[in-house]
């Protein structure tokens, strides 16, 4: 089951939610698969993962307390062979503990991502100024010609060594070079990682793990 496929039976499901709860928990699957895919998960792997969408649509309507029947609202998604019960079914059970126990599940998440962020937001910010700098390295390396050209320009006089110099310098600075851009392109890839876990665990993380 791929991406599309899951995520269409998975609206089916809940369709019987209020529109803002509907799209709450869409977007949370949503960025799973966003964040497993930047993780080089396959959307099958993801999908295995999750489990069954029934399942996982069974557990949030367990969760909220929510009565299986349509309303009032319309979804184009939705699934309408889905049952709808008596209006004399008893309310699903669930609702006085579930809540609470998510709520506090998400406050000591962001404090611990709060503890975290003090270590690891400013490691981040060290290794980028560690790239801007061989960056800055590399690019006045290779331009070290350009100096020695502009000190004979104003009258210094030309010295074979400082023009032997500036050549071993546009050697490093092409080196130097190559090197920061696998550097920039894992340090882009790391930090878009951290920031979409960041966001993912802020916004409830994984509804199921299977």
């Amino acid at each position: 089951m791929n991406k599309e496929q899951f995520l269409m039976e998975l609206q089916g499901h809940l369709s019987v939610l209020p529109p803002e709860e509907y799209h709450e928990l869409m977007e949370d699957y949503e960025a799973h698969f966003a964040f497993g895919l930047q993780n080089g998960k396959t959307e099958q792997e993801i999908a295995r993962e999750l489990g069954d969408p029934y399942e996982l649509a069974q557990e949030a309507l367990r969760e909220r307390n929510t009565v299986n029947e349509h309303v009032y609202w319309s979804n184009p998604a939705a699934d309408h062979s889905f049952s709808q019960p008596s209006p004399q079914a008893p309310p699903l059970s669930g609702l006085p503990a579930a809540k609470p126990r998510r709520s506090a599940a998400r406050t000591f998440a962001v404090s611990g991502l709060f503890l975290l962020d003090l270590v690891a937001v400013p490691l981040i910010f060290s290794f980028w100024a560690i790239i801007v700098c061989i960056a800055i390295s590399a690019a006045l390396g290779i331009l070290s010609p350009v100096l020695v050209g502009l000190d004979y320009a104003f009258g210094n006089g030309f010295f074979p060594a400082k023009a032997y110099a500036s050549l071993c310098m546009v050697g490093i600075g092409i080196l130097l070079g190559l090197g920061c851009k696998p550097l920039f392109k894992r340090m882009l890839s790391l930090s878009l990682s951290y920031m979409n876990w960041h966001k993912h665990i802020v916004r409830g993380g994984q509804r199921n793990e299977s």
